[in-house]
């Protein structure tokens, strides 16, 4: 179990009897920014942990990362992917998934964009491995091949049979309801 501490900046692994791994990182820990990371979302593919979400800067802007650690909890400098560098403030990942087929989903506000299991963006996905869409997503989950994106603002649920797909489900959701 991977925990994230945004006040400490620091990633922790638990075992699975809930003991800290002092193998990871330095006894257990890993810090890893100056500033720390919200809306952090991990996940792990291929012996990799993936990190992304957004920080607050002292200007108040929003640079966003995605970073990956090696098991170890070392960083692994051989990702390619996204940084602090190329992600704008209306990029910044909300959140992160691993998909069924081993690729990597990350959303932000209007958009998808996948990466391929080694780091770098898909680009035989949609516009250069980015899907615009055409409402701000408030969240996504992923349940077998389908995705369910949250339309805030309009109280809908759209659901994609997969991350290409272009046949959409729409569901109203009732006034103060949450997804």
């Amino acid at each position: 179990i991977f925990i994230y501490n945004a006040s400490s900046k620091t990633v922790k692994h638990l075992s699975a009897d809930g003991v800290l791994d002092t193998s990871f990182g330095s006894g257990g820990v890993v810090t890893l920014f100056t500033t720390g990371i919200s809306n952090a979302n991990m996940t792990i593919v291929t012996n990799k942990l993936w990190i992304g979400g957004f920080y607050y800067s002292a200007g108040g802007n929003f640079p966003g990362i995605v970073c990956r650690l090696n098991l170890n909890g070392t960083l692994d400098n051989s990702f390619s992917g996204y940084s602090a560098n190329n992600i704008t403030e209306d990029n910044v990942p909300y959140g992160i998934f691993r998909l069924p087929s081993g690729k990597i989903l990350m959303y932000n506000s209007n958009s998808l964009i996948r990466f391929n299991s080694d780091g770098t963006v898909d680009t035989s996905y949609a516009n250069n491995g980015v899907r615009t869409i055409s409402f701000e997503i408030g969240e996504l989950q992923i349940m077998g091949t389908s995705l369910y994106l949250h339309d805030y603002w309009n109280k809908r649920l759209i659901k994609l049979e997969n991350e290409t797909a272009t046949n959409t489900s729409v569901y109203n959701l009732p006034q103060n309801s949450s997804f």
